[in-house]
């Protein structure tokens, strides 16, 4: 997860919480998973990007959601999926990449390696992936 340069990793408490859903608030930012597969055909690796714009959060919104314990064990303090605090105003990607697997890119490596899965990534729209092969 990176916001203006700096890469966002796991709160290291409650205030760190805090203060990242605050920066946060109203404003877009990226979230990118990198994924490998190493198979008997080969290997290959890539990268899924999804932009999130997180909604106006009041600051009772985060001090309740924070509360709860919830962000404490996520990437940027708020999980998107979490309900009802329903983070995110905007997702342009792969939504379950924010989530935390990219399917979708999942999907474009197991093709690669002759194993393609019938899968169907409805939560996309406009998927961000890089691929790339590797000896």
């Amino acid at each position: 997860m990176v916001i203006d340069g700096d890469v966002l990793g796991k709160p290291a408490s409650p205030s760190e919480a805090v203060a990242t859903l605050t920066r946060l608030r109203n404003r877009p930012h990226r979230v990118v998973t990198a994924v490998a597969l190493d198979s008997p055909a080969g290997s290959w690796s890539g990268w899924s990007s999804t932009d999130v714009k997180i909604r106006d959060l009041s600051d009772s919104e985060i001090a309740e959601y924070v509360g709860s314990g919830l962000p404490l064990d996520k990437a940027g303090s708020y999980g998107i999926q979490d309900r009802p605090f329903n983070p995110a105003e905007l997702v342009k990607g792969c939504y379950l990449n924010v989530v935390g697997l990219p399917v979708c890119l999942m999907g474009e490596l197991f093709e690669l390696a002759g194993w393609p899965l019938d899968i169907e990534c409805l939560d996309c729209a406009g998927a961000m992936n890089t691929v790339t092969a590797q000896a």
